[in-house]
């Protein structure tokens, strides 16, 4: 009876540490599962803030490819107003230049018309001098 009672004893001690090593093993596959998770959720969550980081990023990409845009337009509208303007200087410069040359012509000619004048007044002279 003592031998069947120091079996029960040691086969209750057996149990008892089965049981112990089984809820450790229970422990540490539950602690792995919540460290798992929270990896998980630490991963998910770095996703989605990258996701979010990204499309800020695309979206200020074009923003500022909307801006680039924008500045070229207004620099070849800009270049074209210029060469407008270059054109309309050259064009009022050489009206210019040619108003000048017609005001010299037209002095000259006048010139010219005053001499031929004084001229045949001096013939018109001499010849009632001479009479």
């Amino acid at each position: 009876m003592q031998r069947k009672l120091k079996r029960l004893q040691k086969e209750i001690k057996d149990k008892e540490s089965v049981e112990v090593n089984l809820k450790k093993k229970i422990e540490d596959l539950t602690n792995h599962e919540n460290f798992t998770q929270g990896q998980l959720e630490n991963l998910q969550e770095r996703e989605s803030q990258n996701k979010s980081q990204l499309q800020a990023e695309r979206a200020e990409k074009l923003k500022y490819e909307n801006l680039y845009k924008k500045e070229v337009e207004l620099r070849k509208t800009k270049e074209t107003q210029l060469a407008d303007e270059r054109r309309r200087n050259q064009n009022t410069s050489e009206l210019e230049q040619a108003k000048l040359r017609i005001r010299q012509l037209e002095t000259e000619r006048d010139g010219v018309r005053e001499v031929r004048i004084s001229k045949s007044l001096r013939g018109c002279l001499s010849e009632s001098q001479n009479h």
